[in-house]
């Protein structure tokens, strides 16, 4: 029974297995002799081409949660704190079996939202099932001091979240009494023309040798006089004028003003001259201490 078995099976293969060549070299034979045939394999390779990527969109979906989250090229001011809030904004993400794409573009959003970014480039997930984030920090230019105390704001005046740290050792220039208070929601840009010409000045101050001497840029005669004042660390008062760019029709222009607190800092070794007289920008023809 076994080898009566054996043999219907030996004989049924090799009849099947000629029968399936036949077959084969027919197609072939056909597919050489007729272009609709091979119409039938170009059209399966696009099917192909259409199902892989689905396939592999359906593995990524189905990945397991993510073990680590890592934050690429983090600025040294951003401490370990902030670091941890982020990878906490990101793992509310992971919420039961939704993983893959529906994750990654979950945690972009929540990033984004957060209020710590400028921008956030790309959220992938590495071969190791790891997430990593590659993102720009808003960075901190500045602090201002309205009717709630200091906040730290980015270079577009937006306030920064409460935590942020300022690099070690850079030198703060403050801005202070801007009419208007901060803006009640993140990322919005500081109201009012005096806190956008105060940037102004801010921009073009930063990065110069002298500037750890200004302490702060004081904008509460601004809406009167339409003039900015720097205050030296000395506590010395330096009427600035108009913002750059802005000076009335006999105001000394921006760069001239740059070069005579240049002047004083050579001469003198300080911007204001070790006086603590008001000294006056503005005049085209010299600096007026009163």
């Amino acid at each position: 029974m076994a080898g009566s078995f054996k043999g219907r099976k030996k004989h049924t293969k090799k009849a099947g297995t000629s029968s399936l060549r036949h077959r084969i070299q027919g197609v072939g034979g056909h597919l050489r002799g007729d272009a609709g045939g091979w119409a039938v394999l170009a059209a399966f390779a696009v099917t192909l081409m259409i199902l892989v990527p689905t396939l592999r969109r359906t593995a990524a979906d189905a990945a397991p949660p993510p073990g680590e989250i890592r934050f690429l090229g983090t600025p040294t001011w951003v401490g370990d704190s902030v670091v941890a809030h982020l990878g906490r904004v990101a793992s509310r993400q992971v919420q039961g079996t939704v993983s893959g794409r529906p994750l990654l573009t979950g945690i972009h959003g929540a990033l984004e939202r957060s209020g710590w970014f400028e921008s956030v480039t790309r959220v992938q997930r590495t071969a190791s099932g790891d997430i990593e984030v590659e993102a720009t920090f808003l960075q901190p230019i500045a602090t201002v001091h309205d009717d709630f105390g200091e906040v730290v704001i980015g270079p577009r005046g937006q306030p920064l979240p409460e935590g942020i740290q300022m690099e070690p050792g850079t030198h703060v220039i403050a801005i202070r009494s801007p009419a208007e208070n901060r803006p009640s929601r993140a990322q919005r840009h500081w109201p009012g023309d005096d806190m956008q010409a105060a940037l102004r000045l801010h921009r073009l101050l930063r990065g110069q040798p002298w500037a750890t001497q200004i302490e702060a840029i004081d904008v509460s005669d601004f809406d009167r006089s339409g003039r900015l004042i720097l205050w030296t660390t000395m506590g010395t008062r330096i009427v600035w004028g108009a913002p750059p760019g802005e000076e009335t029709p006999l105001e000394t222009l921006a760069d001239r003003k740059l070069f005579r607190l240049e002047s004083g800092f050579r001469t003198h070794g300080r911007i204001d001259m070790n006086t603590p007289q008001v000294l006056d920008l503005t005049m085209a023809s010299h600096v007026v201490g009163r």
